[in-house]
């Protein structure tokens, strides 16, 4: 009777093993390590669906260990810890970890919400290129202005330094012509200039843009040190309304 019994257990613990390797709901077999399907794709539920974590701000301290979290900030949220202050809008956000800066910062997955009954595409309303050189150096000055390299149909004016320490310089970016309002969605990048001499731009990021408005915004830009030869690309869409 012993060894009957340590076989049953046995067989229960395989079984248990080798069934949480890959876990579904409503399927019983999941093709992915989780899957999770509708009682009624025709007629989906009220419960049918995945709800991450929701908070009112975020968390500003974490690690390499959180790379790849998801939450879902439930209200608009101001970071007052630096300044220019950064806001962030509510949305589904995602935790990026860099891991040749070792620092990290949210990233939004979802551009903006929407009371309308459709959005057919992005409108791209302001492109454009700003030269802003080695960020932190030495020489530069509040208020110093980079203007926009000349480009067709470019609606970016200038980019001028707002604020500055340490490898660290605030830009308040302005638009040729004012834009509608204030909901738009807003993307800069950074690009080396392609100087030789120039090795350490890959050390610059963007933690994000703050303080929209019709004619600009403020958009701060971090290094790690050394030098820099940075290019600031900038697009600003809107939502296109379909009828």
């Amino acid at each position: 009777m012993k060894t009957k019994k340590t076989l049953s257990l046995l067989a229960l613990l395989l079984w248990v093993v080798f069934s949480a390797q890959r876990v579904g709901i409503n399927t019983s077999d999941p093709k992915a390590t989780l899957e999770v399907k509708a009682s009624n794709p025709q007629n989906p539920s009220s419960t049918d669906g995945f709800l991450v974590p929701k908070v009112e701000k975020l968390n500003l301290n974490l690690t390499a260990d959180q790379d790849g979290m998801i939450i879902f900030l439930s209200k608009d949220w101001i970071d007052d810890s630096v300044s220019p202050n950064i806001i962030y809008t509510a949305g589904l956000y995602t935790f990026d970890w860099n891991h040749t800066l070792l620092t990290g910062n949210w990233l939004k997955l979802l551009a903006s919400k929407s009371t309308t009954k459709a959005i057919t595409v992005f409108r791209s309303l302001s492109s454009g290129k700003v030269f802003v050189g080695d960020v932190g150096g030495n020489s530069r000055i509040v208020d110093q202005e980079f203007p926009a390299e000349i480009i067709k149909n470019d609606n970016i004016n200038s980019a001028k330094i707002f604020a500055k320490t340490s490898q660290t310089e605030t830009f308040d970016v302005t638009f040729k012509n004012a834009l509608e309002n204030n909901e738009y969605l807003t993307i800069v990048t950074l690009e080396s200039k392609g100087n030789a001499n120039v090795i350490e731009d890959a050390n610059c990021y963007i933690p994000g843009t703050a303080d929209f408005k019709p004619t600009g915004f403020k958009v701060t830009v971090k290094c790690s040190g050394g030098r820099h030869n940075l290019v600031m690309n900038v697009l600003v869409f809107d939502l296109y309304k379909g009828e």
